[in-house]
């Protein structure tokens, strides 16, 4: 690929042309959100600026009343974006918040001074293609301690931290789990968004979440037939996959945006290692489950659970084109 620099301020810099905004945002729609929303919209700028907005057409009022993990998911997607930008050879000007006037708008990515991208950025972007959510069982094989050691510094350098759940922790984590699927189960709202974001494996659709009838993870899921989801089903199993909350100090908008980028990070670089994610979002989005886990990992705000491990590849999840994403100036 050609890359189009100019000189700003006697230094060279990377122009962000369409075609080029075109294969960022291209990365960026492959981040994660709840139930595949893929909530997000992007707009280049006449500078070659690129802006991330929230797409509320796309939010989930009844499972994310507040739209907590909506902003995660457009940070994560920010997090590939700037991360593409590096990948290009750049470092970008990165504005949260920008515009108070404008609430959906939640970051813009400045033009770029030309700078060499570090061998893990190159990497991590890399990654981006072949990073997907894991809806099963892991393998027992545990996690390299490495790895956790460098999760926790990702997120420590987004303002988030890593707490990793010890073993006996983990039949109080599905209890909470157990507890909050009960309480969605009861809410004729929340099932009505998980009916209309589970597709069929034949649809051909561009987002939601596909899922086979008897897929089940170690603390079960929302997508399963069970009931209940089981406690850890072995000594060596839970063990072996890694349980991670990832929290903030704030809890708000910020928090959350920064949250998304932090997670982004951790999950390219568990890529990198081989290693997958599966996440279990509903003991966040019930209060009191969401209450009881913070106290678990000691106040600070939780964002994201997440197992981690290694499995089989499986299919990835559909996406939507950035042409559909992206408005051109």
């Amino acid at each position: 690929m050609v890359i189009d620099t100019a000189q700003q301020g006697g230094r060279e810099t990377v122009v962000l042309t369409p075609d080029i905004a075109m294969l960022l945002v291209g990365a960026a729609v492959r981040a994660p959100s709840l139930y595949n929303s893929q909530p997000w919209r992007f707009r280049q700028l006449a500078d070659g600026g690129l802006e991330v907005h929230a797409d509320h057409h796309r939010a989930l009022p009844a499972t994310d009343p507040h739209g907590r993990e909506l902003v995660i998911s457009c940070g994560a997607a920010l997090a590939t974006l700037v991360l593409g930008v590096r990948w290009l050879g750049a470092r970008p000007e990165i504005h949260r918040f920008p515009d108070p006037a404008q609430p959906a708008l939640l970051a813009r990515v400045a033009p770029a001074l030309a700078c060499e991208p570090s061998p893990v950025e190159l990497d991590m972007f890399d990654a981006v293609l072949h990073r997907q959510t894991h809806r099963g069982p892991f393998a027992d094989v545990p996690v390299d301690p490495e790895l956790l050691g460098r999760l926790r510094r990702a997120a420590r350098r987004s303002g988030c931290r890593v707490h990793l759940l010890p073993a006996h922790r983990l039949p109080e984590l599905s209890r909470m789990t157990f507890a909050a699927q009960r309480v969605q189960r009861r809410l004729p709202a929340v099932q009505r968004e998980v009916a209309e974001w589970l597709r069929p494996a034949w649809g051909g659709h561009r987002d939601g979440v596909v899922v086979p009838p008897a897929v089940a993870g170690d603390l079960g899921s929302r997508w399963s037939p069970r009931v209940r989801p089981a406690a850890p089903r072995s000594a060596a199993g839970p063990r072996a996959a890694a349980t991670i909350v990832l929290t903030t100090p704030g809890d708000d908008r910020a928090s959350w945006l920064r949250a998304g980028e932090a997670l982004q990070h951790m999950l390219l670089l568990a890529t990198c290692h081989g290693a997958q994610a599966s996440f279990h979002t509903e003991v966040l989005e019930v209060p009191a489950t969401r209450d009881a886990l913070a106290t678990l990992v000691g106040g600070d705000h939780p964002q994201m659970v997440l197992r981690l491990g290694y499995a089989e590849d499986g299919s990835p999840a559909p996406r939507r084109s950035p042409a559909t994403v992206l408005t051109m100036p």
